[in-house]
């Protein structure tokens, strides 16, 4: 699959990955927006943030996510969480 950009998948529902690469590990980050309050869940690693960020950017600035969500803490999942704070994401 070679997607590039964010994926509306529903009302405030976007995937926000990165399809045109391949790595063996794939992360499947979504960002939820309801209102005025976004949630960015399993952002990634440090090899996926940088597509994962600007997909999120071509919707919301990096400073208005609310939360970020991992499922846990692999590095496949959330290594790439520092490198959100270093662009802007504060957290709750």
């Amino acid at each position: 699959m070679n997607i590039t950009g964010p994926v509306q998948l529903d009302e405030g529902l976007w995937w926000v990955g990165d399809g045109s690469r391949h790595y063996k590990l794939n992360c499947n980050p979504y960002l939820y927006i309801d209102g005025s309050s976004s949630v960015l869940f399993d952002p990634g690693s440090v090899l996926d943030i940088h597509e994962v960020m600007e997909n999120v950017r071509k919707i919301i600035p990096i400073y208005e996510l609310d939360a970020v969500v991992a499922s846990h803490q692999d590095p496949d999942l959330c290594s790439g969480i520092p490198l959100l704070e270093q662009n802007g994401f504060s957290g709750v």
